[in-house]
């Protein structure tokens, strides 16, 4: 990979705390094989992250204004 194609990738995808991305732009992330996914990220892991249960961290296509991965890190060991 080229320097020139690293600085596109760079430019077009940005990592973000979940407090960060606007609510709209959580329904636009969607998992068709694993429909727990989908619904974690728009129903439970705000609420998660304002209990400090966890943190959850959103890739987001800045080109495209949707968000194409996330993870997450738990705060408490269980």
């Amino acid at each position: 990979m080229t320097e020139s194609q690293k600085e596109s990738l760079y430019a077009t995808f940005e990592l973000l705390p979940i407090g960060e991305v606007e609510p709209s732009l959580l329904g636009t992330f969607n998992c068709e094989i694993n429909s727990d996914l989908t619904n974690f990220i728009r129903v439970t892991a705000l609420d998660f992250e304002d209990r400090q249960i966890l943190r959850t961290f959103v890739l987001v296509n800045s080109n495209r204004n949707e968000i194409v991965g996330y993870f997450t890190i738990s705060m408490k060991s269980f």
